[in-house]
């Protein structure tokens, strides 16, 4: 099975007018999605990597002599179709990066296999945009994973909407990721980055409104990205409490706006006496998993993406509608 990882769209910047009129953000993802459609061959985010390779030889004092060398990388948008669903439009396409490689050959004359340089090795990888929902659903493929997805999916778009300040952030499983947490037996740093969320629908769920006053409180103080850092000292005999109330509200306000792709944290402590990192991110993505034949089929691979984010909105319907009746939620986790 493959496994189909989201994110949320974000535009970080001019917040308050996006948010006076709904119209402001539609348009924008209306010039975003004309442009990827019609010019994305245009559109190109370029990499530059740096790293030293081994010369096998030693200079005057015997120290090993090394190369620097600079790789460049191009991603690109390729086979982008724009489509009209029901409940609005979506974009399909593949994320294409393109580096230098090397692949290995049989040589007739030596009998042997050996490694040989080429200058441009294409890898791509599927994704979709769904604009009504700012959710993109992409897989990993060989030679693409998530954290350069998401990297080079941003720079493209910041590239396309030039005055605007682009953020993609994957959506996170805020239960798994809290649960991963208590099973450190300390936690000595806590570590919590929050953006602005750009909701401007008068229709929210329970926890979208939770997040839009975190967001209004923000925007008062012109704040497009907040931290949270807590710390013990190391040599403490006790970690952070994470049942106190410093740690709780600050866990609380992850957990409202990470399933929405509007956070992510980092949390370091022990399980026993090993040092153990917990990344959202990385460690707790909120995913969905299809077959290999399914992911290879546009039609099936939509379908299932689309399924997917709607379930996602019904739980939070479902949630308003609880707790318009007075029944408490789930500690707004999706």
């Amino acid at each position: 099975m493959a496994v189909v990882y989201y994110a949320k769209f974000n535009i970080n910047s001019n917040l308050e007018e996006l948010k006076k009129d709904k119209g402001n953000l539609e348009e924008l993802l209306s010039t975003f999605a004309n442009e990827i459609d019609t010019k994305h061959n245009v559109y190109k985010f370029i990499q530059e990597n740096e790293y030293t390779i081994s010369q096998d030889e030693v200079d005057e004092d015997g120290n090993e002599v090394k190369k620097k060398v600079t790789e460049i990388e191009t991603y690109r948008f390729i086979k982008i179709k724009r489509l009209k669903e029901k409940h609005g439009n979506i974009i399909m396409g593949e994320l294409m990066r393109e580096k230098p490689d090397s692949i290995k050959i049989y040589n007739n004359d030596t009998h042997d296999i050996e490694s040989t340089g080429i200058n441009a090795r294409a890898y791509s990888t599927s994704f979709l945009f769904d604009l009504k929902s700012e959710t993109i659903a992409f897989t990993e493929r060989l030679g693409i994973g998530r954290n350069q997805f998401i990297k080079a999916f941003e720079e493209l778009s910041k590239a396309i909407l030039k005055d605007q300040a682009v953020k993609v952030i994957l959506k996170q499983n805020a239960r798994n990721f809290v649960e991963q947490v208590k099973e450190l037996s300390r936690v000595n740093q806590i570590d919590i980055e929050i953006i602005s969320p750009n909701f401007v629908d008068k229709e929210l769920s329970e926890i979208e409104e939770e997040a839009k006053k975190i967001g209004e409180e923000m925007d008062e103080q012109n704040i497009t990205k907040m931290q949270y850092y807590l710390e013990t000292s190391a040599e403490n005999d006790k970690g952070i409490d994470i049942e106190g109330k410093y740690a709780q509200e600050t866990l609380h306000k992850y957990s409202i706006m990470s399933v929405l792709g509007y956070a992510k944290a980092v949390i370091t402590g022990f399980v026993g006496k090993s040092p153990k990192t917990i990344k959202s991110e990385k460690d707790a993505p909120l995913v969905t998993t299809i077959s290999y034949e399914d992911r290879e089929n546009e039609i099936n691979f939509k379908e299932h993406v689309l399924n997917a984010i709607e379930r996602e909105a019904i739980k939070r319907t479902i949630k308003k509608q609880n707790a318009n009746k007075n029944i408490k939620g789930e500690n707004g986790i999706v």
